[in-house]
């Protein structure tokens, strides 16, 4: 029973270690700017500027809980990414680059294992093995 439960885990385990991966990734590339550039003053910057340090920092913490609880930060991921478009939608009329579409992926990969175990737990407590 016990080495069934561990391979139909597996699969979701991979996962949830890519999202890890890819999000520490992520955050690094980020810290990388910020050591190089210097963290950027809130103070001398415009409000959609703030606005949108806000929105990432909010996708980067995501990013870091999804290590323990990983629908929390896919949740948190998506929502700092949607507060990002918003505002460079509302301020430039145009969607951000590309490239922030990458910070979506951990996200995704996040809802994959939270709902994998989900699955897994519901599945343990009706005592249906497939």
């Amino acid at each position: 029973m016990h080495a069934t439960r561990c391979l139909l885990n597996r699969p979701y385990n991979v996962v949830r270690w890519a999202a890890r991966i890819s999000a520490l990734l992520l955050i690094g590339f980020v810290a990388m700017f910020v050591i190089g550039e210097g963290p950027p003053n809130p103070f001398n910057q415009p409000v959609a500027v703030n606005l949108e340090l806000a929105a990432m920092a909010g996708v980067l913490i995501g990013l870091a809980i999804g290590w323990w609880k990983d629908c929390l930060g896919a949740i948190m991921t998506f929502m700092g990414l949607i507060a990002f478009c918003a505002v460079e939608l509302s301020t430039n009329g145009n969607p951000p680059g590309p490239s922030f579409a990458l910070f979506a992926i951990p996200g995704i990969l996040y809802l994959i294992a939270s709902w994998g175990s989900w699955r897994e737990q519901l599945s343990a407590e009706s005592g249906y093995t497939s």
